[in-house]
């Protein structure tokens, strides 16, 4: 689906944010007059990609430009002050134009997967913004909940859920998130186990901060899958580490 709008500033809109004392996304959303289009996904309706010509105050100032326009599409992405869009990363193109890669946080905590990238080229001009936001946050009951789990018992929980112990490749990583599950917000433990022995794994576990609930969990070292007509057979292959010692890996041999 695709939506197209033209803003215009006028004083008495500056009058008005005056008398609201407004926040400073309220305030952005008064931009100078521009076009855009918005694209939204047809199923779920959320806003996936805008494109425009949309001039910020201040090109040089990227945490600024990304502030600007996200206060000036305030009516399709309906954050409230508790949320921020930071800046984590910039790249520069071969043309010169600049990749801004953002993240939602949420009362200080990331919101998993809610990432974008903004596209501002030479001129000082954002052309483009892909990548959504997750509205009105402040309106999920789950997130008033204490956080009653600890870390060491997120990570815990997910040793027990694989059933044994492993032997880890790197320590087990933890980092509390904003979890959406079918539309409901979770305060969640982001779980990552990486390991080679007994067998090799690499998964992630979500679990919920307040009740310990294992809301996900995916493996991202898939298992191969030999065809039936192919002979094939388990060979133990060597390489070299990240640092210079021999490493052993297991692999299928299938002729």
């Amino acid at each position: 689906n695709e939506e197209s709008t033209t803003f215009t500033s006028t004083t008495s809109d500056q009058l008005q944010i005056n008398k609201m004392k407004a926040s400073p996304f309220d305030v952005m959303a008064y931009a100078k007059r521009w076009k855009r289009k918005v694209h939204r996904n047809p199923e779920s309706n959320k806003v996936e990609f805008i494109s425009g010509q949309f001039k910020p105050k201040n090109p040089y100032n990227f945490n600024t430009v990304v502030q600007e326009f996200v206060g000036a599409n305030s009516d399709v992405f309906k954050v409230t002050t508790e949320d921020t869009i930071q800046v984590m990363k910039e790249e520069m193109t071969p043309l010169g134009d600049y990749v801004i890669r953002t993240q939602q946080f949420f009362r200080g905590v990331p919101v998993y997967g809610s990432t974008q990238v903004l596209n501002l080229n030479q001129k000082g001009v954002v052309t483009a913004w892909s990548g959504g936001i997750v509205s009105e946050l402040n309106k999920q009951e789950n997130l008033n909940k204490a956080k009653n789990l600890s870390q060491q018992a997120a990570i815990q929980k997910a040793e027990h859920d694989l059933g044994f112990i492993p032997e880890y490749y790197i320590p087990p990583a933890v980092e509390l998130v904003i979890y959406m599950k079918e539309e409901i917000a979770h305060y969640a433990y982001h779980v990552n186990l990486n390991f080679l022995n007994p067998q090799p794994g690499n998964w992630d576990y979500f679990i919920d901060a307040n009740d310990g609930t294992i809301l996900n969990k995916v493996n991202r070292i898939h298992q191969v899958q030999v065809a039936r007509n192919m002979v094939d057979s388990n060979q133990i292959g060597f390489g070299i580490g990240v640092h210079g010692d021999k490493k052993q890996v297991n692999t299928v041999f299938s002729n």
